[in-house]
C-alpha cells in the first residue's frame, strides 16, 4: 500500500485517506472517525452484505473477449455477498478483534425478520449489535464480482451510539489474482481492513 492523500487529524471529524494498491489494481479509500479512541470496539459482528450492482460498463472489446472467456457477462455474482462477509470476518480477525460467529448473526436476523441491508438504520444496528452481544457491527455492500473487477464498500456503525467509526471503499482487478474474483475479494477485504487498522492505530 502507498498512501497518496491524509487530511489533518481533529477531534470529532472524518479522516480522509486515499490509498492505491501497487499489486492489486485497484484503489482504496478509507475514512475513520477522529474520535473513534473514545469508542474503541473489540467485537463486531459481519451482517450479510448487500447486492447492489453498478455496472461501469466493459467496452465493447472487453465485454466481447468476457462473452467468449467466461460466458454471460454477470455484473455481481451469486456467491459474491457470502464470499465478501466471510472474507471481511477474516480480515477483522486478522487485524486482532473478535468476529461473532455468522451463525448467531443469522439466527438473530431470522428471529427479527429482518430482510433489506439496504433499509438499515442506526436503529436497527444497535438492536442486532445488542443482540449478538457485538460493540460494533459491519454493514458492506458489493457492487462488483466477476471475472473482470470485485469493488466493495463497508462501513462500520458503534452499537451504542449507532455512529459511523469508519468507512472504507475499494476495488480490485481480478486478472491480477489469476481470473479468481474470490481470492480477489479476499485479498482487498484484508487489505482494507489492514488499512483501517493502521488508520485506527495513528489515532491512539
Amino acid at each position: 500500500m502507498k498512501r497518496a492523500i491524509r487530511n489533518a487529524v481533529s477531534a470529532g471529524l472524518i479522516v480522509g485517506v486515499l490509498t492505491a494498491c501497487i499489486s492489486g489494481g485497484g484503489y482504496d479509500e478509507v475514512m475513520v472517525s477522529g474520535n473513534y479512541a473514545e469508542y474503541d470496539p473489540s467485537v463486531y459482528a459481519v451482517l450479510p452484505f448487500e447486492s447492489r450492482p453498478a455496472d461501469t460498463g466493459l467496452d465493447p472489446g472487453d465485454r466481447s473477449d468476457y462473452l467468449e472467456s467466461f460466458g454471460e457477462y454477470q455484473v455481481v455474482g451469486e456467491n459474491g455477498p457470502a464470499i465478501a462477509q466471510e472474507a471481511f470476518e477474516d480480515a477483522v480477525i486478522l487485524t486482532g478483534s473478535d468476529v461473532v460467529v455468522r451463525s448467531r448473526v443469522t439466527d438473530v436476523l431470522n428471529e427479527i425478520e429482518f430482510q433489506a441491508m439496504s433499509g438499515l438504520t442506526e436503529e436497527d444496528a444497535a438492536r442486532i449489535g445488542t443482540m449478538v452481544n457485538a460493540d460494533a457491527i459491519i454493514v458492506g455492500t458489493i457492487t462488483q464480482y466477476n471475472y473482470y473487477t470485485v469493488a466493495v464498500s463497508v462501513r462500520a456503525l458503534d452499537v451504542e451510539r449507532g455512529i459511523v467509526l469508519w468507512s472504507a471503499s475499494g476495488s480490485r482487478d481480478v486478472w491480477d489474482f489469476d481470473a479468481d474474483p474470490g481470492e480477489a475479494l479476499r485479498t482487498l477485504a484484508r487489505e482494507m481492513m489492514e488499512e483501517v487498522s493502521d488508520e485506527l492505530g495513528d489515532l491512539e
